[in-house]
């Protein structure tokens, strides 16, 4: 477990950039090392690089969605926590992303406070 926010790394993924900038601005002020990625391409050169311990990740993104992402990452680094985060309702697709290693599934418009508890859940 990470002891402090400061050592706690996050990439946020999200097509949408006034989600991602929201999610960020956020986070920077709670003290997490952020990146940001625009698409599943970039996000996977980033994990290679950043290594973070949690990713926010939306699912309807162009290309390569965080359903099929998620699977990935939890093939390439097990230990990394993804959260699902998107506005999308679908229980099936919640259900299939667990499945496929998420750790959480967020609604949007996120809840701040729900949020920093469920990256705090991620890292114990």
């Amino acid at each position: 477990m990470k002891t402090t926010n400061q050592s706690v790394k996050i990439l946020v993924v999200d097509d949408d950039p006034d989600a991602r900038g929201f999610l960020s601005v956020y986070l920077k002020k709670k003290k997490y090392l952020l990146e940001e990625a625009e698409d599943g391409e970039k996000a996977l050169e980033k994990i290679d690089i950043f290594n973070p311990d949690v990713i926010l990740l939306d699912i309807m993104m162009p290309n390569l969605t965080g359903d099929k992402l998620v699977k990935m990452i939890k093939l390439r680094r097990p230990n990394i926590k993804v959260i699902m985060v998107t506005a999308l309702s679908d229980q099936e697709l919640k259900a299939e992303c667990i499945k496929n290693g998420a750790f959480a599934y967020l609604d949007k418009p996120v809840n701040l406070k729900n949020l920093f508890s469920t990256i705090s859940k991620a890292l114990e």
